[in-house]
């Protein structure tokens, strides 16, 4: 009675609330059943959750309720989580308007219930078994579980299983079984190169277990491996706190001074990570000293924002979004990636270069170009060939000594014996047997004209006797002074995208698109109080009267024959335009160009393609491939084609009127209508992919296109292998701004195998890889090289030497053929004819041309070598009053002249130089820790070279010694280094250096921490003279962990 009056009475204060029959006993062999029910009111219910403990567990795991009927909800605690003397549990209510109710009602997180667990060991409930889950074998696997850890809290969207198979035994992969919460999911799961991965797709709120079963190739079962762990929502995370953050301020200097070069920067950073249950945020910053608007920037700024669907990125980011289009370019803009089941699609946009006005003020203007006057049209009397594009005009309009449009002229071209020819044009026609090119184009022959009495009258006296012209040889028209910019960058941007489509993580398919264009407007016409230097064909032309206006800086160079004297004339840019006919007189003009400068030509770019990949016989066997296919356009500001342009390309040979490209390719579309997402012009690359004097274009033309970019991958593991064989193709004109290190022209075939041995204890690595230089068809010289690689690695164990040997091949042939050129052997040196010829002169009369011998000699520049490098590295770790790890490296490299062998020593005798090397190298260290915090660092190591052979022949060694010591866990500092090292070079470059090193570290609260670096070297160089040079190093760091 007591409890009914109370449920009524809560009920209507409170609207709602749980009722719960509390438990105080149970058996841990059966699942434990909680039972509520929520009192009606006029709340909706949204969620119900049950959170439980053991004693041994500090947090609290959850559970969601079921809804049975008529506001009845259960759950389950699993039988698992009852192996201890008790469990606590809390119920908690959430409706629709956020509020919550909770059972117990007050402080339940610090109040649970408490029910006491009664444990039956000796007794078997059949419900909870699995026939088809062994209990395991005795035998310990050595499996190491990655994630989740064990009795951990994981976000129930960032769930991964990873247990590392590296240290089991033998294991049949074959024979591995996975259960979660005793559901069989080993179809599911991925095993790979000794890692067993499992993504389960959706995991409920609450304790699950994970046991995993497995045996070694002798059909012998390992104990079986389980553990718990618990999902976590977003009520949980509420409750207690599942918000963390961290971060880190640091200040970073550098300063040092090598060999007279100064160098000196800082940098300040900030991190900082804070994380939800739905939501990582990480940003970055970092401020650097060096950051100049004359350069691209320095600093960086970086925010992320990470949920289990979307991923933002904004700032500075380095998308990868494909290997040939963009692949962790720098980007000052946004990158974004949206995943959902089948789907996902990447975007990123941005700055690739910022524009940059150009630093110093003597290269920001420059004069691009000197256009002299229109010369009046002239008749070659003297028969000197000396054509000038000069075509006779007849005058007739209103300006004596300049051609109009529609006046007639003579069109004037060479025939095929060289004559001069010259036809008739009226009107703008000209006859059809014209050698010239049907327009006017300026002067030759010469007709000097004049007005008379009202009419433009001509002379055509070739003795220049004018009765009508000024007898003056004049020109038409002003000098024309262009100048323009240079020395900077302009603003590009760049859009990309990625599209991606999945098939239950089998089938994968990409397409990318890129967008980038330099911005024209980005860069200023003009820059004043630039400096502008004159060209050395302006010089002579400045008048007298306006050489104040110039600095003049003089160069006096002094060489065996003579002395010469340079002059720089350098004037301000605003007084050169405002005194540009006082400084040349008035028959010049300076003219600002808009365009067309002197510096970087802007430039358009996109690029396309697509990827695919496929998983296939349960996952060991991988095909991958993927094309890229890209259009660079080197200069935007010429004119954009039109379809008639593409329809008669000269440059292609093409001049016939077939709405064609070449006679190959019809044109598909008006290129003028698409200049905003690409600009055609004749400077785009490539103008046609194909080769057009093939006549045909099949499968073999399309995959040698020069702007095409694919490869295809096999990748295979089967009995301990695991096999790779590639093919990759770039062209020579694929380019794309979004990624312009990448190596062009290339062909290239790989080969390669792992193989594991003794349960991983030893490894055999093998690749083979083929690169070809040029892969275009009509490409005759191919450069070939050839590399054949072998590594065999050991790891016997624990307090066993390490071994590695690697053998390696490589042969490169450039293709080039060789040339032989005769040369004149005298006293040991070789003579083309001009230096003989000079020879004879020099020696006059006592030249004997009975010492002289003529022989043949290879003057080609092939490049046909043979590289063989071997290298053996030892390592070990022993325990003698501390820990020790000592390693011995040796390694020997030997580049062999093919061409040498091919064409006798007697080719080293004369101007050939043999590109032959060798390397001899050993090197030892040893870096222990002893007992008490004291560390050593000891390293010892010898290198010989040699370089090319005959007169060019060189050689060098560099022995070096190098010994720290360490001291940590001291009372005021957290550890101090100090030691130094001795390095000493013979042969061509003759040196020795000593250098001192000290660093300190200093830990303040454990919450700031000083690093402080020097390093003094004292370097003494040998040859005619001797040059010393101080040389120190400074680095300090400060970082405040928060």
């Amino acid at each position: 009675m007591y409890s009914l009056i109370s449920c009524i009475f809560f009920t209507f204060i409170f609207g709602q609330t749980i009722n719960h029959q509390a438990i105080d006993n149970a058996d841990s062999n059966l699942p434990l059943k909680i039972e509520i029910e929520i009192i009606p009111g006029s709340k909706k219910v949204n969620d119900i959750s049950l959170f439980y403990r053991n004693p041994k567990q500090e947090n609290y795991f959850q559970l969601q309720f079921i809804d049975l009927q008529n506001n009845y909800y259960f759950s389950n605690i699993p039988e698992f989580a009852l192996d201890n003397d008790y469990v606590e549990y809390i119920i908690i209510a959430e409706f629709n308007d956020g509020s919550t109710i909770s059972y117990p009602r007050n402080d339940p997180f610090n109040n649970p219930l408490k029910i006491n667990i009664q444990q039956n060991k000796d007794e078997t409930i059949k419900s909870n078994q699995d026939s088809n889950f062994s209990k395991g074998g005795s035998i310990k696997s050595n499996a190491l579980i990655l994630s989740p850890l064990p009795n951990s809290n994981v976000n129930k969207d960032d769930i991964l299983v990873a247990l590392s198979l590296f240290s089991v035994n033998e294991p049949n992969l074959d024979k591995i079984k996975v259960l979660i919460d005793n559901i069989d999911v080993t179809d599911n799961v991925i095993i790979d190169d000794n890692l067993l991965t499992y993504i389960p797709e959706e995991v409920s709120p609450g304790l699950h277990k994970i046991s995993i079963s497995m045996e070694n190739k002798y059909g012998i079962k390992f104990q079986n491996i389980s553990w718990s762990f618990n999902i976590v929502s977003s009520f949980l995370a509420t409750n207690e706190s599942s918000f963390k953050s961290s971060g880190k301020i640091s200040s970073d200097l550098y300063q040092s001074i090598i060999d007279n070069n100064s160098i000196k920067y800082n940098t300040y950073n900030l991190n900082f990570r804070a994380n939800w249950d739905w939501l990582d945020l990480k940003s970055n910053v970092k401020l650097s000293s060096l950051e100049s608007i004359h350069n691209q920037p320095r600093n960086r700024f970086k925010l992320d924002f990470k949920t289990p669907f979307l991923l933002l990125k904004l700032g500075d980011v380095n998308p990868e979004l494909n290997q040939y289009a963009l692949w962790g370019t720098r980007i000052r803009g946004f990158e974004s990636q949206l995943k959902y089941n089948f789907l996902s699609f990447k975007i990123t946009q941005g700055e690739l270069t910022r524009a940059v006005q150009g630093e110093s003020i003597h290269d920001r203007m420059v004069i691009t170009d000197f256009e002299e006057a229109v010369d009046e049209p002239y008749e070659d009397i003297n028969n000197d060939g000396a054509w000038t594009d000069a075509e006779e005009f007849i005058d007739s309009e209103q300006i004596p000594g300049q051609w109009e449009q529609g006046e007639t002229f003579s069109d004037c071209g060479y025939d095929e014996l060289g004559n001069l020819i010259c036809t008739e044009c009226i009107n703008g026609v000209c006859d059809e047997s014209t050698y010239g090119d049907g327009e006017y184009t300026a002067a030759e022959p010469f007709s000097d004209c004049d007005l008379i009495d009202g009419n433009y009258l001509c002379d055509d006296d070739e003795n220049w006797d004018s009765s009508y012209g000024d007898d003056i040889w004049n020109k038409t028209g002003s000098d024309i002074l262009n100048i323009g910019r240079n020395n900077y960058v302009f603003k590009n941007t760049l859009i990309a995208f990625d599209l991606g489509l999945k098939y239950k993580k089998k089938i994968k398919l990409n397409f990318h698109f890129l967008k980038s264009r330099d911005n024209t407007q980005s860069i200023y016409k003009e820059i004043d109080n630039s400096i502008v230097h004159l060209i050395d064909e302006l010089e002579p032309l400045v008048l007298n009267n306006s050489i104040d206006l110039f600095s003049i800086d003089t160069t006096i160079s002094v060489d065996d024959d003579s002395i010469r004297t340079f002059y720089d004339y350098q004037i301000q840019y605003e007084s050169l335009i405002n005194n540009c006919n006082n400084i040349f007189g008035n028959n010049f003009e300076c003219n600002v160009l808009v365009q067309d400068w002197s510096g970087n030509k802007p430039q358009d770019n996109i690029v396309f393609g697509s990827d695919f990949s496929w998983k296939f016989d349960e996952d060991r066997m991988l095909f991958q491939s993927g094309f890229s296919l890209s259009f660079l356009n080197t200069n935007i500001w010429d004119p954009v084609f039109t379809s008639a342009n593409l329809d008669t390309l000269s440059i292609l040979g093409d001049s016939d009127q077939d709405d064609q490209i070449a006679g190959l390719v019809k044109i598909p579309f008006e290129p003028s209508d698409y200049q905003d997402t690409f600009i055609i012009n004749e400077n785009m690359l490539p103008l046609l992919p194909f080769d057009p004097s093939s006549g045909d274009i099949g499968l073999k033309q399309i995959l040698h296109m020069s702007n095409l970019a694919y490869h295809y991958k096999l990748n295979m593991k089967y009995l301990n292998h695991n096999m790779v064989f590639g093919y990759r193709q770039i062209g020579p004109n694929y380019n794309s701004l979004g990624n312009q290190n990448i190596q062009k022209n290339i062909r290239e075939t790989t080969f390669s195998d792992k193989v594991k041995f003794f349960n991983n204890r030893m490894f055999i690595i093998f690749k083979y890889q083929k690169i070809d230089d040029g892969v275009l068809l009509i490409q005759e010289t191919i450069a070939s090289n050839k590399k054949m690689d072998l590594n065999i690695n050991l790891y016997p164990g624990v307090g066993v030497p390490t071994f590695s040997l690697g053998i390696g091949v490589n042969t490169r042939d450039n293709g080039v053929n060789g040339e032989i050129d005769s040369r004149y052997f005298i006293d040991g040196s070789y003579y083309n004819q001009d230096e003989y010829e000079d020879y004879q002169e020099d020696l006059g009369d006592n030249f004997n041309p009975v010492f002289v011998d003529t022989v043949d000699v290879d003057i080609s520049n092939r490049d046909y070598t043979k590289t063989i490098k071997t290298n053996i590295l030892i390592t070990n770790q022993f325990k003698y009053n501390g820990f020790h790890n000592i390693s011995l490296n040796l390694s020997n490299s030997n580049k062999i002249d093919l061409l040498e062998i091919e064409r006798g020593p007697e080719i080293l005798n004369g101007d050939y130089y043999s590109p032959a090397s060798t390397n001899e190298a050993i090197s030892f260290s040893i870096k222990s820790v002893f007992i008490g915090g004291l560390t050593s660092n000891l390293s010892v190591s010898k290198n010989s070279f040699t370089f090319s052979k005959g007169q060019f022949y060189q050689e060098q060694e560099l022995n070096y010694f190098d010994l720290m010591f360490g001291v940590n866990k001291l009372n005021f500092f957290k550890s101090i280094d100090f030691g130094g090292n001795i390095s000493i070079g013979n042969g061509s470059s003759e040196f020795s250096q000593y250098a001192l090193k000290t660093s300190i570290s200093k830990s303040i609260y454990d919450i700031l921490l000083f690093k402080s670096n020097f390093e003094y070297k004292r370097k003494i160089t040998y040859g005619e003279f001797a040059n010393l040079f101080n040389n120190y190093q400074i680095t300090a760091n400060l970082i405040y962990t928060f």
